[in-house]
């Protein structure tokens, strides 16, 4: 495929914009990318180089004097761990913890996992009702029962009519007196 910018070179390198939602693709050529501030580097050959390097920034670096420790369990090296960006196992975390720690902090924020409650999940509490009861309560609870019995009633027949439309206004009047 010929570079879709000078359109005379072989296109070697592709790029991929998303703006917008708007995905294009460009095919250009060595000189062209170079030109438009895309360059080619040995990095951008080998990925893993580059990634590697910046996630092993993350894990800060070990001195070069300190004898080499190793986790017992899988058999990792703190410097193992700073190049390639991977906790080898669970043991790594209390072997390597004051080394793992800042970085930790660095990159999450917190070193306390704090966890969430979803959102469906949550218990809901009721508010606490007074234990003395009134000659009015009676009453009141009373009435409000009958009431709900008979929109209840009125709901059922608005059902079996397929009048869902005033079934949809009783039930959410039977849901107000309820609450």
């Amino acid at each position: 495929m010929l570079c879709q910018s000078c359109g005379k070179r072989q296109a070697v390198t592709r790029i991929k914009t998303n703006l917008n939602g708007s995905v294009a693709e460009y095919h250009l050529c060595a000189d062209c990318a170079r030109r438009m501030g895309y360059q080619a580097s040995a990095e951008l050959l080998n990925p893993f180089l580059s990634l590697n390097n910046l996630l092993g920034s993350f894990w800060g670096k070990e001195a070069v004097s300190d004898p080499v420790v190793r986790c017992p369990v899988c058999g990792a090296s703190f410097r193992e761990i700073s190049q390639s960006g991977k906790v080898g196992c669970a043991e790594c975390y209390r072997v390597f913890h004051d080394q793992l720690l800042p970085s930790i902090q660095r990159i999450h924020g917190n070193t306390d996992h704090r966890g969430k409650v979803p959102t469906g999940m949550a218990i809901q509490t009721m508010p606490e009702r007074s234990l003395t009861v009134t000659k009015e309560e009676p009453k009141v609870a009373s009435l409000r029962e009958r009431r709900i019995q008979q929109l209840k009633a009125e709901l059922q027949t608005a059902i079996a009519e397929q009048n869902f439309e005033q079934a949809a206004v009783l039930r959410d009047e039977i849901k107000a007196l309820e609450a």
